[in-house]
């Protein structure tokens, strides 16, 4: 299966090379999610959560209201995790947390 990703950043959409340097920016996700309409599901990153840097609450929430969404970024807690979910999020993506088994279970 081949999932579309949509980085969020500053409220933007973005796509850094390497984490680091911007090579897209664009104002907001209704255009990508336009673009990627044939696809069943989306990834949506949130990289300001994921850099401790805030969050893009408000845009994921639109993006998961308009399309199925597996939502990462900054889950570092069951807490966040759940926030996602309510914020329809279809799943939620974990990185180093999942070998925190306690936090998962």
């Amino acid at each position: 299966m081949i999932i579309p990703c949509i980085d969020l950043m500053g409220g933007k959409v973005v796509q850094l090379v390497q984490g680091r340097e911007k090579a897209l920016e664009a104002e907001g996700p209704l255009e990508m999610l336009e673009k990627f309409k044939a696809f069943p599901q989306i990834q949506v990153i949130d990289l300001d959560a994921a850099m401790g840097q805030g969050s893009n609450d408000d845009l994921v929430e639109l993006v998961a209201s308009r399309a199925v969404t597996r939502v990462g970024g900054g889950v570092r807690s069951a807490d966040r995790a759940r926030r996602l979910i309510q914020q329809g999020a279809h799943r939620v993506i974990v990185g180093t947390v999942a070998f925190d088994r306690p936090l998962l279970e």
